[in-house]
């Protein structure tokens, strides 16, 4: 009786190492949900404004005025990063039925964002005002405005799903993301409202005048002459531009890989994948330019010229020579068809029944002789098909 017991342990004993051994040979499941992301936000705004005028009145010699302002907004993004996913199994299997491959998933995404918001706005309201001086009269007034955004992204993502082994094919499934979003707004504002007036000026203005004589004092040279005055120039502008661009060179690429070297009796995994790739360009420019600036001369002595004009410029430009793939592959090096006809190293077992296949497997792993006759358990249940090909006369029964 103490020697049944001893034997029926260690029959458990091998049954339980035998099937560890067949879990060792499959691969166990794979998932993997990662998410690499990038988000660059840039944002400029510049603002001018002149509201201080310039007034001369009642002065002997040349008056210059000048009444300006200017402003400059920029705003710019640039990306030359590496985003990547990788997933990877492999397995030497076992030649058995049961060394299959595992299953994997893997869920991934990456992500670019690039905003860059650039504003720019002058405003000159200061005036330019001479009334009643001798000399000269210079006036100038103006509004310069720019503003600039620019995205730029040479980034590469990819995502890679691999499967390798001598087993059984196992089940990948794969559904994957790559994004890139870009978007550029600049806008830019010129407004020239400062006048130029000029009255009343240049009539004590000096001129040369050559004598043929001498004059009362008996001296030659310069005398102040009121008929002829002084000049008058006067000149109005305002000036703007905005540029807002996306540029992209970036690299987006989705792999899935299954690849089996043995001759298990499986057949071939499944293989599923769901990939997008995307890229989103936006660019937006405004340029504005006003002047509203009068020239006003009137009254003066000399000659008069005046000059008034606006500019305004705008560009908005998207580029993108990006490469964009998926690839799905799967290979088999094995000539095992779909049936288990053929069990590798166990073959000796004969055709696969589903009910007894795990348990026969194993004990067709160890040594014959020793299964054959310790683990009754085993055989009974697979004798209609191991029988007596283990080698035993014990195993039928």
């Amino acid at each position: 009786m103490k020697l049944k017991v001893m034997a029926l342990v260690g029959g458990l004993m091998l049954l339980a190492l035998a099937t560890a051994g067949t879990a060792f040979g499959g691969l166990p499941g794979q998932i993997q949900s990662a998410t690499n992301s990038i988000s660059q936000s840039a944002s400029s705004q510049s603002t001018s404004t002149n509201v201080s005028p310039n007034i001369a009145i009642g002065n002997g010699g040349d008056v210059n005025q000048s009444s300006g302002s200017n402003s400059s907004s920029s705003a710019s993004n640039s990306n030359s990063s590496s985003q990547s996913n990788q997933q990877q199994q492999q397995s030497s299997g076992g030649s058995c039925c049961q060394s299959s491959g595992g299953s994997q998933d893997q869920s991934s995404s990456n992500s670019i964002e690039q905003k860059a918001d650039s504003q720019s706005t002058s405003v000159n309201a200061a005036p330019n005002l001479a009334v009643g001086n001798k000399g000269d009269v210079k006036q100038s007034s103006g509004s310069n405005s720019s503003s600039s955004a620019s995205n730029s992204n040479s980034s590469s993502q990819s995502n890679s799903q691999k499967q390798s082994g001598s087993g059984g094919y196992g089940k990948q499934s794969q559904s994957e993301s790559n994004s890139i979003s870009q978007s550029a707004t600049s806008k830019s504002t010129s407004v020239n409202a400062s006048p130029n007036v000029g009255l009343f000026n240049g009539y004590g203005k000096k001129h040369h005048h050559h004598h043929h004589g001498c004059d009362c004092s008996g001296t030659k040279g310069d005398t102040y002459d009121s008929h002829k005055g002084g000049d008058v120039n006067q000149t109005s502008g305002s000036n703007s531009s905005s540029a807002a661009s996306n540029s992209n060179s970036s690299s987006q690429s989705n792999q899935q890989q299954q690849t089996s070297g043995g001759s298990c009796c499986q057949s071939g995994g499944d293989q599923s994948q769901s990939a997008s790739n995307s890229v989103s360009q936006s660019s937006s420019s405004q340029s504005s330019s006003q002047n509203s600036s009068p020239n006003t001369a009137a009254g003066n002595g000399g000659d008069t010229h005046q000059e008034s004009g606006s500019n305004s410029s705008s560009s908005a430009s998207n580029s993108n020579s990006s490469t964009q793939s998926n690839t799905q592959s799967q290979t088999q090096g094995g000539s095992c068809g779909s049936s288990c006809g053929n069990c590798g190293s166990c073959s000796s077992c004969g055709g696969c029944q589903s009910s007894c296949e795990t348990t026969c497997s194993n004990c067709c792993q160890q040594v014959v002789s020793t299964c054959c006759s310790v683990v009754k358990s085993c055989l009974q249940t697979c004798s209609s098909w191991c029988g007596s090909s283990c080698g035993q006369s014990g195993c039928s029964g």
